[in-house]
């Protein structure tokens, strides 16, 4: 069973974020991203994306397809790691409130066990880690680091 936080807002719906990585995020990347209605993260993820992809042509001129494809799946696994915390961060942002964390199969049944008065055997109260950009910026900062100062296998000054 997967764990989801449900949030609450006084006039919108409820909410479930699944607690984890986020496949969607990972696979789909910025569309996702706008999607979820995260413009900032996705022009955030935009920018970092080009500027890296300028260093690297910059420093390696007449590298392989290896960089390219090595910085975008270290952002799609940014994405995939933190996704779904952006979007918890996202709702906290609009007003919405964490009522509580459930273990469910999906996440309408989770939206329906939070709905049910005192159904304890799914709930567990938690509080939810609030994350930043700052892990994806040094992961990416540190990967340009290594690579122009260390090399890359491959790659020609």
């Amino acid at each position: 069973m997967r764990k989801f936080a449900i949030y609450t807002h006084p006039t919108l719906e409820r909410q479930a974020i699944k607690i984890g990585f986020a496949w969607p995020g990972f696979f789909f990347g910025c569309i996702w991203l706008l999607v979820c209605g995260l413009w900032v993260h996705t022009i955030a993820i935009i920018c970092f994306s080009a500027f890296f992809s300028n260093i690297f042509e910059t420093a390696y001129p007449n590298s392989p397809v290896l960089m390219p494809f090595l910085i975008t799946f270290v952002i799609a696994l940014i994405i995939g790691l933190t996704g779904n915390q952006w979007r918890r961060d996202n709702l906290v942002k609009r007003g919405f409130q964490e009522l509580i964390i459930i273990e469910a199969e999906s996440k309408d049944k989770a939206l329906w066990v939070s709905e049910q008065p005192q159904s304890q055997p799914y709930q567990s109260k938690g509080q939810v880690k609030i994350e930043s950009l700052i892990i994806p910026i040094v992961v990416l900062l540190v990967i340009a680091v290594l690579a122009i100062g260390i090399g890359f296998p491959g790659f020609k000054r």
